[in-house]
């Protein structure tokens, strides 16, 4: 089974995240994470045993990407109850991992504000200096939903280039613009 929905109103992602409303938080927390534990609990009765499942997650998970603010948040809710469940059903003969799929043109990124910027921004410093395809995302589900990854569950597998593994990029690639301190503005 694989689990792909994520959902939050647009203007959480188009306002400062201290602007959030309770309820939108919800929505997007129900949506984008709990969506899984629920999908879960459907399947499981017509899974085989021995089934895989995997869910989509980002890396917005655990370090601030400008744009993506509440979906961060729910996407970390999300890989703490894939490990969860991992934990749960595993016990029963299944196995539940995600992917942390680098940037990708998709409609839902299409709301995330710059996001052509962040996609150049990858394809400059990713150790591979491209974005991910689709065809990148569906062999690494198709690998974790195979028998191959029979001994792997709970895990978040990052499909991005290499993009997460890098901390600084090499200054050789990025034009830097000198930062302006508060001092050197004009009055």
């Amino acid at each position: 089974m694989v689990h792909s929905v994520a959902f939050a109103p647009p203007e959480t992602l188009a306002n400062p995240i201290v602007a959030c409303t309770e309820e939108d938080f919800v929505k997007t927390l129900t949506a984008s994470s709990y969506s899984l534990l629920r999908a879960v609990r459907y399947a499981l009765p017509k899974l085989i045993l021995g089934s895989g499942i995997v869910t989509m997650t980002y890396m917005g998970s655990e370090r601030v990407v400008p744009g993506y603010r509440i979906m961060g948040t729910a996407k970390a809710a999300l890989e703490s109850l894939t490990r969860e469940l991992a934990f749960s059903v595993g016990p029963l003969g299944y196995r539940i991992n995600a992917v942390s799929a680098g940037p990708m043109k998709t409609l839902a990124a299409s709301a995330i504000p710059g996001f052509e910027r962040i996609l150049d921004w990858v394809t400059a410093v990713s150790p591979l200096r491209r974005n991910i395809t689709q065809k990148d995302i569906a062999c690494a589900v198709r690998f974790l939903l195979s028998e191959d990854a029979g001994g792997v569950t709970g895990q978040v597998l990052y499909v991005d280039a290499g993009y997460s593994i890098v901390g600084l990029p090499g200054l050789d690639r990025v034009k830097i613009e000198p930062s302006v301190s508060p001092t050197d503005s004009p009055q």
